[in-house]
């Protein structure tokens, strides 16, 4: 039997981006996608997700966030761009807020 169109894709692709609609549907459990999503995240590099679950762990973040925050600096990333206040809090990467330009 192939592979899934879900892993045939990533096999594909080195590196990827996620929609926050993933980490939604994965962390929600969501019916529709839970197989999909399930070999998304099996996917994703083991670093990455110890990364993630000590950002987690240490700065009270939801796990969208904390992959997403893992993802920026395992990246190179320099800064995060974001209107979420509990990423402010990160040592690892600039964190800038929408409101904080806004009220600039």
């Amino acid at each position: 039997m192939g592979l899934s169109p879900i892993r045939s894709f990533l096999r594909r692709h080195r590196h990827i981006a996620l929609d926050t609609s993933i980490f939604i549907y994965h962390v929600e459990a969501n019916h529709q996608y839970a197989t999909i999503v399930g070999d998304v995240f099996s996917w994703l590099a083991p670093d990455l997700a110890i990364a993630a679950a000590e950002l987690r762990a240490v700065h009270s973040l939801r796990t969208p966030d904390a992959l997403q925050a893992a993802t920026a600096v395992a990246s190179g990333a320099k800064a995060f761009l974001t209107n979420d206040k509990s990423l402010l809090r990160l040592p690892q990467i600039e964190v800038c807020s929408l409101d904080e330009m806004r009220e600039a």
